[in-house]
């Protein structure tokens, strides 16, 4: 409803413009100098809306791409917990595929943990480049409930992704335990 009453008042206001540099064309002789002069204010006055709306317009577009980075870092970070959780997977599988006679349900209770960890870090990942890719969409840029929700939702991401690099930590000391039990 805003975003339609802001482009009626800027198309309103481009007319304007419009029409005031036409009217000092249209004068002639001594009148013409009187005619360009309110013509020549509401120009400028014009141009300065114009101007305001542009630095909005400026101003926008660098937040939207700052929440845009904001978010792809937060993919980014996904990203590389998914890989460390896919190389403590492989880790454990070459663990177990030397000794085994020896694997423990523990040790593919774990692997199969380490395994979910990463397919719910690949899933985030997903997540944040599906809200990054939705920021682009200058509808829901100009819709500022939408934009309070899309930062709410980048923090729990945030949020989120050190939770998950806590825990893939956890699990690397606990592996790093178990490989140092083994005979």
């Amino acid at each position: 409803m805003r975003s339609a009453m802001l482009h009626r008042i800027g198309a309103a206001v481009l007319l304007g413009v419009v029409a005031a540099t036409a009217l000092p064309a249209q004068g002639t002789g001594q009148g013409a100098g009187q005619q360009g002069r309110p013509a020549q204010a509401g120009q400028q006055q014009g141009q300065g809306q114009q101007g305001q709306q542009a630095a909005q317009a400026a101003q926008q577009q660098r937040q939207q791409e700052h929440r845009m980075a904001q978010m792809q870092e937060e993919a980014q970070r996904m990203s590389r917990i998914h890989d460390r959780a896919a190389q403590l997977a492989q880790q454990m599988r070459r663990d177990m595929d030397r000794n085994q006679a020896r694997v423990t349900e523990r040790d593919r209770l774990m692997l199969r943990s380490c395994e979910a960890l990463g397919a719910s870090a690949q899933q985030m990942q997903q997540l944040a480049e599906r809200a990054r890719d939705m920021q682009r969409d200058r509808t829901l840029a100009n819709d500022r409930d939408m934009q309070r929700d899309m930062e709410r939702l980048r923090q729990h991401l945030h949020v989120m992704s050190g939770e998950m690099d806590g825990t893939l930590q956890t699990m690397e000391r606990m592996q790093k335990r178990l490989h140092a039990q083994a005979p």
